[in-house]
């Protein structure tokens, strides 16, 4: 509820909780007007706290200095632009490019099953020391890099939570975690 109360702080307004089979109680939320208040809003609170919010500009590299993700050069309308961290650098694609399941839905079977960039990318963020996840956590389309980015042995540790707390493999089935 943390996250709920904080995005009601910053001008986020919500409709529900509304029904969403398969499950049998209502939990899901919309958002009012539309999904367009979350940009808007966040957005406000962003600038309103020094960041900085770039749009349709391209990531060309990545600047490091002593081991750590300083800066990022950047393509956009107004030629290429050096953009330095004050804490941190978060680049994000806002589509769905390395959901093969959201890829065949809307792109067909042969877009999905195109893996150069996602494995460039994720190789790049393990460099970097960062991580690879989805929003709901590791499911079949990043299995293998998993014991990649935290070792074998941490792997087989959150598989042997996972087995204590669901023995009967019924919540989120199929998934790693």
């Amino acid at each position: 509820m943390p996250t709920f109360r904080w995005l009601i702080e910053n001008g986020i307004r919500f409709y529900g909780p509304m029904p969403e089979p398969p499950h049998r109680k209502p939990r899901m939320h919309n958002v009012l007007p539309n999904s367009r208040a979350f940009p808007y809003h966040l957005g406000r609170r962003a600038r309103a706290v020094g960041v900085e919010i770039r749009l349709g500009a391209r990531a060309e590299r990545l600047i490091l200095e002593q081991g750590r993700v300083t800066a990022v050069a950047a393509i956009g309308k107004q030629g290429t632009a050096i953009l330095r961290a004050r804490r941190g650098v978060v680049l994000a694609a806002g589509d769905f490019t390395a959901g093969t399941e959201l890829k065949a839905r809307f792109m067909g079977e042969r877009e999905a099953k195109v893996e150069a960039v996602k494995k460039d990318l994720y190789r790049a963020a393990i460099d970097l020391g960062g991580t690879v996840t989805g929003e709901h956590g590791i499911g079949s389309s990043r299995r293998e890099w998993l014991e990649i980015q935290k070792g074998a042995d941490a792997v087989r540790v959150m598989r042997a939570i996972k087995a204590a707390l669901d023995p009967l493999g019924i919540l989120n089935p199929g998934r790693v975690i």
